[in-house]
């Protein structure tokens, strides 16, 4: 959890960094905080579960509420996404430094 921690603040901090550097190139820096979202991985673990009475929306949500993700879910791959298309967009013309959080809650950041 240190390493994953510190490894996060150091992103969060180079992010910022790289924004005042690289603004007067026309450059924005941002960053998503991506959170636990459904892939092949967690298709492949809920498939060899030994425990087969619950479906695949209340396993997940349980591992979500296991895992302290206040939205009580994993994310679907495209919140991503439509994320990293926002930030990419005119319509974040105005956006550099920022971190976006797209991980139902569970990031937590200074």
């Amino acid at each position: 959890m240190i390493a994953t921690s510190a490894a996060r603040a150091a992103l969060l901090n180079m992010t910022l960094t790289l924004s005042k550097e690289l603004v007067d190139k026309g450059i924005r820096v941002n960053s998503i905080l991506l959170g636990m979202v459904e892939s092949g991985q967690w298709q492949r673990r809920f498939e060899s579960r030994s425990d087969k009475s619950q479906s695949w929306q209340q396993w997940t949500a349980d591992i979500a509420r296991k895992r302290g993700i206040p939205m009580a879910r994993l994310g679907k791959p495209q919140e991503p996404a439509q994320a990293l298309l926002f930030l990419a967009s005119p319509l974040a013309s105005f956006t550099t430094g920022a971190a976006l959080d797209v991980s139902g809650g569970f990031c937590r950041h200074l």
